[in-house]
This record gives C-alpha cells, structure tokens and sequence, in this order.
C-alpha cells in the first residue's frame, strides 16, 4: 500500500469519526430542544434536578443548635470542647466542634459566649 493510500485511508477513517461525533451533538440539541419545550419523548416535562443533594440531617436540628442546648443543660460554668464533643454523637472530629463554638461565641449567636481559656456557655443558662 502506498503512501498516499493509506493518507487516503486515514483520512476517511477520521471523517467516519467526525460524522459519528456530529451525529452525536445534533441528538444532544435535540435533547435540549425538548427539554426547553417543556416536554419530553415521553410527552412530560423532565424532572428538575438539582446540583447537588440535599441530605436530611441527623439530628433534625443543625450543629450549632445541638451545641446551644449542650451548653444550656451545662449551666453558667459552661463546658471544655472536649466535653461538649463527648455530649455529641461523635461524628463530627473535636476541632470542627471547637471551630463552630469559637464562630457562634466570636459572633454572639445563639447566646453561646466564651467564659475561659477553651470554656464555653450559653449566656442565662440555667444553673
């Protein structure tokens, strides 16, 4: 085979690849026509998807609410993070649990304020 032939022959090889490619864009157009119309093959409209999953939470209550209730049951001399992290299930690693107390204390929500060196209450907790 010579030189040229195979050229020739690589050269419709390649546009048998693009042809198949171009196929394949015009089916995905396609696809998105319908679903800008609003309907699918099907004849209803395609699910809204979202971009990312929305879990429920463990606890049906967020962390830094766990962590309120934790320091309000400890009273005016409040709780170590290590401590308030034995009080929660453990999921979450002691720094992340330091790290949300010290964010609600520094902003003052919740009632959480820091009350020593590593010690945490909720301000008016009970005694």
């Amino acid at each position: 085979m010579s030189s040229s032939a195979r050229q020739r022959q690589w050269a419709e090889h390649q546009i048998e690849k693009l042809t198949a490619r171009i196929q394949e864009l015009r089916a995905f157009v396609a696809t998105l026509d319908e679903y800008e119309a609003g309907t699918s093959r099907n004849g209803h409209r395609p699910p809204f998807t979202r971009t990312h999953s929305r879990r429920p939470r463990a606890h049906g209550t967020s962390l830094p609410d766990q962590l309120a209730e934790i320091l309000a049951r400890a009273g005016a001399n409040g709780l170590t993070t290590r401590e308030v992290w034995t009080q929660t299930d453990q999921s979450k690693p002691v720094v992340s649990i330091a790290a949300e107390l010290f964010r609600q204390a520094k902003h003052g929500r919740r009632g959480i304020v820091k009350v020593g060196r590593g010690r945490y209450a909720v301000r008016g907790g009970s005694s």
